[in-house]
């Protein structure tokens, strides 16, 4: 009896501590290979306790090796006994923000970190006493991301008239469900130029897009290529494209 209880005792000093408090959060995992700000604001609060809480959400990350680059609050709300679920839309007022310097400009931008090892955590902050009520961490990798590669026309080749396809691999890898536009780019090169000057200085020859896909037929419309002239070809990835601002997610080679 005293083994058994002893043992017993051994597994209730192993769970977390707040498991034994009144309030639980958990904060859930984002999709791989992404962290944004507003899925710290994803989470799920568990009140053990016949009280209602008013209380606010604080949020930090830190970077494995920059340290904090983040951290913020939200606008109270009341969590009754039970557990209640707290989503981006319900978070009306985000305040008291603060970025490491060097991580600002690309938070702002996209509203995700750049590749990294992260922790990020959320507290739940009793409004009235200050008190910390539950907190819950979790660890995010965010890899960099491979810029598409073109695989046809090939370098070089001599195009047959027609409309011929061109195609590429995706930018790699990417959150499930992230839509993606990619942009062709086709310019004249002249004789004296080599191809990064062409596409960087000529007026394209045709412009293009597709979302979530890797190939395109060259348009019947479009201006026809001329079998005396020579072309070169360029991809960008662009995630977020329904946003004003979205994250380049690279550029292919020049072919």
């Amino acid at each position: 009896m005293r083994v058994a209880y002893f043992i017993y005792f051994l597994c209730c000093l192993a769970l977390p501590s707040q498991l034994f408090g009144q309030v639980r959060v958990v904060l859930h995992q984002p999709p791989p290979n992404q962290l944004k700000v507003e899925q710290l604001w994803w989470v799920d609060i568990s009140n053990f306790s016949n009280n209602q809480y008013t209380v606010f959400l604080h949020a930090e990350i830190e970077e494995d090796e920059a340290g904090l680059i983040f951290k913020a609050n939200t606008n109270t709300f009341v969590v009754p006994p039970g557990t209640k679920r707290i989503q981006a839309r319900d978070i009306t007022d985000v305040h008291d923000i603060w970025y490491a310097s060097e991580y600002r400009e690309y938070i702002v931008r996209t509203g995700s970190v750049p590749e990294g090892k992260y922790t990020a955590c959320i507290y739940v902050i009793d409004a009235i006493t200050g008190a910390e009520l539950a907190h819950h961490c979790i660890t995010v990798t965010v890899l960099p991301i491979e810029p598409p590669r073109l695989i046809s026309p090939r370098d070089g080749i001599e195009l047959k008239p027609g409309y011929p396809l061109f195609s590429w691999t995706g930018a790699f890898p990417l959150p499930p469900g992230e839509r993606v536009k990619y942009k062709i780019k086709i310019v004249e090169m002249f004789d004296a130029q080599t191809p990064e000057q062409a596409m960087r200085m000529n007026t394209p020859w045709y412009e293009g897009t597709v979302v979530n896909q890797t190939t395109l037929t060259y348009p019947g419309g479009a201006r026809p290529f001329d079998e005396q002239k020579k072309y070169v070809w360029q991809i960008q990835a662009m995630d977020q494209f329904d946003k004003p601002l979205g994250r380049d997610l690279g550029l292919s080679e020049i072919w």
